[in-house]
């Protein structure tokens, strides 16, 4: 039987060693194994997601932004609703991730089998269903209980970006403008989602959301074209194999950058049928991988920018070392 949704889920409140941001990571990731415990069908799969947690990077977004005016991280010890509200937006991630692998027929997620590959795709798409629902009910516990007037625009932008992505454009101007709307859609919406939801919880104002969220549009989009470099490069700590996007078609930043150099291939070449190796070599020597990695940088400092309307704090220190994993 499945817990059920609304139910009480103790939060522990001894801390695990470490500093507190590595404190506050553990006690997330204690809650959301504890608030998606699952009986029958789901119990392989939830207890195989959670076996491989990933950064938790969306909900770091959250319970830094819930600290950014604390002076140390063991604020968040007893925050419940900064908890809830940062595991809400790791289990939505977590189920569009589900449904992405599907589309994509990707066989692994960090090192091992994808959800699909390992249970089926029709209880994966349940499953995934399951875990943006437990989610979406932390969400609307917080909002009941605080009245946070939180935004769920950016779950409509997440839906709309997996269709927009299947689009394809023909001009260098269109191509460019195409991917930003994707990324803008499927990776900055959510970690603006992610930084909104820690600053309501912590009751900051408009105009710190707003800078949030210009902090989080450029994170997102330089996050997504290293992501893009790293499936390129596909090192060991890719966990799945290299070229996952070539092999489905998909017009990354690097590619982009390819394609508009002088001595590029034609853009009607089929990117799918292009060997790695050939690919890696062209990115090379046509200098579109250093042209995205550029990119990647000035997107990059442009968040850390937006950070610097805050005053120097615990959540700030942790902003800007995560801004760090966009390179």
């Amino acid at each position: 039987m499945v817990a059920l949704v609304g139910e009480a889920v103790a939060v522990r409140a001894d801390a695990p060693r470490g500093d507190g941001r590595t404190r506050s990571v553990a006690r997330l990731e204690g809650f959301l194994a504890s608030w998606c415990a699952a009986e029958g069908e789901f119990a392989p799969l939830a207890h195989h997601v959670f076996a491989t947690p990933g950064k938790r990077l969306r909900g770091q977004l959250t319970l830094a932004t819930a600290a950014l005016y604390s002076a140390d991280l063991d604020v968040l010890r007893g925050d419940h609703d900064a908890l809830r509200a940062a595991a809400a937006v790791e289990l939505i991630h977590e189920a569009s991730l589900v449904h992405d692998d599907i589309s994509d027929r990707s066989l692994t997620r960090r090192g091992a089998a994808s959800i699909a590959a390992r249970f089926g795709m029709r209880l994966g798409v349940r499953f995934g269903i399951w875990l943006a629902a437990r989610g979406m009910a932390l969400i609307g516990e917080l909002e009941t209980r605080r009245r946070l007037g939180l935004v769920f625009s950016p779950l409509t932008a997440l839906a709309e970006g997996q269709i927009l992505e299947t689009v394809r454009c023909a001009t260098p101007a269109e191509r460019r403008e195409h991917y930003l709307a994707v990324v803008r859609a499927k990776t900055s919406a959510l970690m603006q989602m992610a930084c909104d939801i820690g600053a309501r919880v912590a009751e900051l104002g408009p105009d710190a959301r707003a800078a949030l969220a210009t902090f989080a549009d450029a994170f997102g989009v330089a996050f997504q074209v290293a992501d893009d470099i790293r499936d390129i490069e596909a090192p060991p700590s890719l966990g799945k194999p290299g070229g996952t996007d070539l092999a489905n078609g998909v017009w990354t930043w690097p590619v982009i950058e390819w394609l508009d150099a002088p001595s590029a291939a034609p853009v009607t070449c089929d990117l799918q049928t292009l060997p790695l190796d050939m690919l890696r070599e062209q990115l090379i020597v046509t200098g579109a991988l250093r042209r995205a990695r550029a990119f990647a940088a000035a997107e990059r400092a442009r968040a850390k920018a937006a950070l610097r309307v805050f005053p120097d704090s615990a959540g700030r220190a942790w902003l800007f070392e995560l801004c760090e994993l966009a390179t």
